[in-house]
């Protein structure tokens, strides 16, 4: 993964001032995207929002998206992205530096899949204290994630917030389900290893 075919997608729906700080924290790393592409849910433009977001870094784009969810505003951004590569991120995160880097490490020369970075979260929030990123809890019939977490797992779902791979990786698994009830990524990870296993790619 070279970062100068790296599409970065951060969708964001009225949550003005975190935005402004996690692409504050973007501007200032080292390695540049291609583009990053930020996604508003808003009913219309605002020309004032987009100067003031664009002015941070000359490759913010700021895009008016129609999307009246999450994973349809997620698939917009999958859109209108250039780049090969596509790195989704949360609109209120602290990015730290090597991110792009971290990414292009884990995904080496594999075979194309997804990869879900570490996600610290501040206190009093925590995850659950399992030492994989993902697994359902047979009793309560629901998820337990843990996505802070210094070493490589394998896992049957990701976290949207901060998410790696191709382009036409997302584009193979027809990008995020908008009808989908429940863990949307969890959802997207199992149509990738059946799309993909279809054509002999590995997963």
């Amino acid at each position: 993964m070279k970062t100068d075919a790296l599409s970065v997608i951060i969708p964001t729906y009225k949550r003005q001032e975190p935005l402004y700080e996690t692409l504050k924290s973007l501007a200032v790393l080292k390695e540049k995207p291609l583009e990053i592409l930020v996604c508003d849910q808003a009913r219309e433009a605002d020309p004032e929002k987009k100067r003031r977001v664009e002015a941070i870094s000359p490759e913010i784009k700021y895009l008016c998206s129609p999307a009246k969810s999450l994973p349809e505003n997620r698939n917009f951004g999958l859109e209108n992205a250039a780049g090969e590569w596509i790195l989704f991120l949360d609109d209120d995160i602290k990015a730290e530096a090597g991110l792009y880097e971290a990414h292009a490490q884990a995904h080496g020369g594999k075979e194309p899949g997804i990869i879900t970075g570490r996600i610290i979260m501040p206190p009093p929030e925590k995850f659950s204290d399992i030492k994989v990123p993902v697994k359902l809890n047979m009793e309560t019939a629901k998820y337990e994630m843990n996505w802070d977490l210094t070493r490589g797992s394998p896992a049957d779902a990701a976290s949207g917030g901060n998410l790696s791979g191709l382009k036409y990786v997302f584009i193979q698994a027809n990008g995020f389900d908008s009808g989908y009830i429940g863990f949307q990524y969890h959802l997207l990870c199992l149509l990738l290893r059946h799309r993909l296993a279809l054509r002999d790619v590995e997963v």
